[in-house]
């Protein structure tokens, strides 16, 4: 993908190499990326019994560090804020589950067991999503 098929998605967030962060609107963009890679599996084939494409891409988003990686997954699984979780089941709600997103966050902090999952086949209609 190219800056200007990016930016059919919206407003491409204002970088300050000044000051270094990912803005919310960044978290945003990356997000509706994401997603757009769904969008583009589709041609490949579709399983009507789960709604979702067959065969999915791997993603691959690099982000600057642990808080990053827990706000972009985060914000994929929950667009519009993570709900309270004493009102609402969070499994039903969460977007990842429900489009088959596998998140594979990717750290020196993290559990290396963990991080070894990037190595397994990805699931048929699963989108494997490293950050």
């Amino acid at each position: 993908m190219y800056l200007e098929h990016i930016q059919n998605y919206g407003l491409l967030p204002d970088l300050k190499l000044s000051e270094p962060r990912v803005s919310g609107e960044s978290i945003d963009l990356a997000v509706k990326l994401i997603k757009s890679f769904a969008d583009e599996d589709s041609i490949a084939g579709w399983d009507h019994t789960k709604h979702l494409p067959i065969k999915r891409a791997t993603v691959f988003v690099f982000l600057p560090g642990l808080l990053e990686i827990q706000n972009v997954h985060k914000a994929l699984r929950f667009p519009r804020g993570k709900p309270d979780s004493a009102k609402f089941n969070l499994d039903d709600l969460d977007e990842c589950k429900r489009f088959n997103y596998n998140v594979i966050p990717l750290h020196s902090d993290l559990c290396m067991d963990d991080q070894m999952n990037i190595f397994s086949s990805p699931i048929s209609t699963y989108g494997k999503n490293l950050f």
